[in-house]
């Protein structure tokens, strides 16, 4: 309050307008501030979901990869029941020709070993492709893990700016309590740009 308005018939009106603008102002701002805050807790409710069902996706991947890396080197039961398969067909026509031919059909095993060969490594091959294809799905998930990660540590500094600029507020809303105290408010610009700024960076 100016010195030149103490004691005059329009002190009272003025207190009460500053104390109006002033509980205005707080209203204001701990309206903003409950709005930040609830899309922040969102924000990060959403992105811990995300990231839980990425990272079982990974997971189910990495239990994939593995497999695709038993088929490939030959050492899972997929690939012995394959192998098994593959080498009934191959044999077992062979074992009819030879019938056939009464003992004459060694040539025909010589071709379906061969076959037979071909037909594993194409299986092998296929699976080791499958692999390198998994491994490269890993990586682009790990990137968005990472990307969660950074987005979850900019929310978590967006909480505290939130939770700072409510500590703001509550004192400021402390010095609605006398008439001196309003006029600091009044006049205290630098605090209220600080303020509004802390909110639009919120």
């Amino acid at each position: 309050m100016h010195k030149l308005m103490e004691g005059s018939p329009y002190q009272a009106v003025l207190e009460q307008r500053q104390a109006t603008m002033s509980k205005t102002y707080i209203l204001e701002f701990r309206k903003e501030i409950d709005i930040a805050g609830n899309k922040v807790d969102k924000s990060r409710k959403y992105v811990k979901e995300g990231t839980e069902i990425v990272t079982d996706v990974k997971e189910s991947l990495n239990k994939e990869k593995k497999a695709l890396k038993a088929n490939a080197e030959g050492k899972s039961r997929d690939f012995e029941d394959y192998q098994a398969e593959q080498r009934g067909i191959a044999y077992g026509t062979c074992t009819g020709v030879t019938i056939v031919s009464f003992g004459t059909g060694s040539a025909c095993f010589i071709a379906a070993a061969a076959i037979l060969e071909t037909k594993l490594n194409d299986y092998r091959d296929r699976n080791e492709k499958m692999e390198r294809d998994v491994a490269e799905s890993i990586k682009n998930i790990d990137s968005v893990l990472d990307r969660a990660d950074d987005i979850q540590t900019d929310l978590n500094d967006c909480s505290m700016r939130v939770t700072k600029l409510d500590e703001q507020i509550k004192q400021w809303a402390k010095m609605t309590n006398g008439a001196e105290a309003m006029d600091g408010i009044s006049e205290d610009k630098e605090k209220y740009d600080e303020i509004m700024s802390t909110l639009q960076k919120v």
